[in-house]
């Protein structure tokens, strides 16, 4: 793994990975991943899918808490060319609510740098099935009070891809369906999508999977 996101730093930021490599400074480089649990069509659980090679994932580069740059993934890498000595840390975010980030590196040491994995799973009590789906997949969800709850569909990039109209709900388990369908009403293409359920005091996510 390690010898072919150098390679991947090496392309992206013209830097090297060794004896006889460019002298451009420290370079940042790690694995975005994401986490799909997968149910039958009862809902009944049947694993989890690791997704490691997820192409046009955004993630930032912070210093002091501010971002400093920002790439997309390509087979699920990302690398940065950083400033020696200087405290940085990594930052995958889907909305505001749904954020991974590693920890702060020093980039004076060592030279080139692998930072933690970045990770988004499932977050909070939103269960979608079946899952993967091919035409359909029905989102369960419990509410502890009567609220207000919106559901959003994602790219794995962070495009909106359907937006569900907010509606007021009691409390108590609920089922929403979505049909795969965009907000124009296109069947949107195979691949990986995420669901974020909002309501005023919480944001909760599933990662989905469209295929055939």
């Amino acid at each position: 793994m390690l010898g072919w996101l150098c390679g991947l730093a090496l392309a992206l930021v013209a830097g090297g990975c060794g004896k006889g490599s460019y002298e451009v400074g420290p370079i940042a480089a790690g694995i975005v991943r994401l986490d799909a649990s997968l149910a039958d069509g009862a809902g009944t659980p049947t694993g989890t899918r690791r997704i490691t090679t997820a192409d046009g994932v955004g993630v930032w580069l912070l210093t002091g808490g501010v971002a400093v740059d920002s790439t997309v993934t390509i087979m699920g890498a990302y690398a940065f060319s950083l400033r020696d000595g200087v405290p940085y840390r990594t930052m995958l975010r889907l909305t505001p609510a749904v954020t991974d980030t590693s920890l702060v590196f020093d980039s004076s040491v060592p030279k080139h740098l692998v930072p933690d994995t970045l990770l988004l799973a499932r977050q909070g009590d939103v269960v979608s099935n079946p899952n993967p789906f091919s035409s359909q997949v029905q989102l369960r969800f419990t509410l502890a009070d009567p609220v207000v709850v919106g559901l959003r569909v994602f790219t794995l990039g962070g495009t909106p891809v359907r937006v569900m109209a907010p509606q007021s709900l009691p409390a108590g388990t609920h089922s929403v369906t979505w049909d795969g369908t965009s907000n124009l009403g296109a069947t949107v293409p195979n691949g990986s999508y995420w669901i974020i359920l909002t309501t005023p005091s919480e944001t909760r996510a599933d990662l989905v999977l469209k295929e055939p």
